[in-house]
């Protein structure tokens, strides 16, 4: 991959995939609503988580115009189908991830919690870590889509208080 920006985000893309599986989608409305940055087409592809002893996980990338993507993950026909979009809050990258399909091809209800949020960090070695929100934090501290909004943008607030641990991925 010649583009050294597109190296660090396809990773980030990637690793955001994993962690959603780790988090339960948390709100019933988008936490951002614009903002979105353009989509990397060299973001698209098939990538890999590296950890442990557990089976590695592929997801998949595919642009789907110039500021979303398709991702499927875990990839296959048992995995789930969210869209994706990202925006830059404080000189990080969020990925803003929507269902779109679960895994037996049903669509979310209207009222169904279908969004949530990754944060996504290129490692020096290329890798990504995906850091997916933590439910129960949210839920915790009762925070709407709005309130997380704020809070992230703070440049006083911890994100950590509301992501959980990283998972990395690599890109096959």
């Amino acid at each position: 991959m010649r583009n050294p920006i597109a190296k660090q985000i396809i990773p980030r893309i990637v690793l955001g995939l994993s962690c959603l599986a780790l988090s339960a989608c948390v709100f019933e409305a988008p936490v951002f609503k614009g903002g979105w940055q353009k989509f990397d087409a060299n973001l698209a592809g098939v990538w890999t988580t590296t950890s442990g002893d557990e089976k590695p996980e592929n997801a998949i990338v595919v642009r789907d115009g110039p500021d979303r993507a398709i991702i499927n993950y875990p990839a296959g026909e048992k995995g789930w189908y969210f869209g994706a979009r990202t925006v830059r809050l404080r000189d990080r990258l969020l990925m803003q991830l929507e269902i779109l399909a679960q895994p037996d091809g049903k669509q979310p209800g209207s009222k169904a919690e279908t969004f949530t949020l990754i944060w996504l960090e290129t490692q020096p070695d290329g890798a990504m870590q995906v850091r997916a929100l933590d439910s129960s934090a949210i839920s915790k501290q009762k925070l709407t889509g709005q309130d997380l909004r704020k809070l992230l943008a703070d440049p006083d607030f911890d994100w950590n208080k509301v992501f959980g641990s990283p998972t990395v991925f690599r890109k096959k």
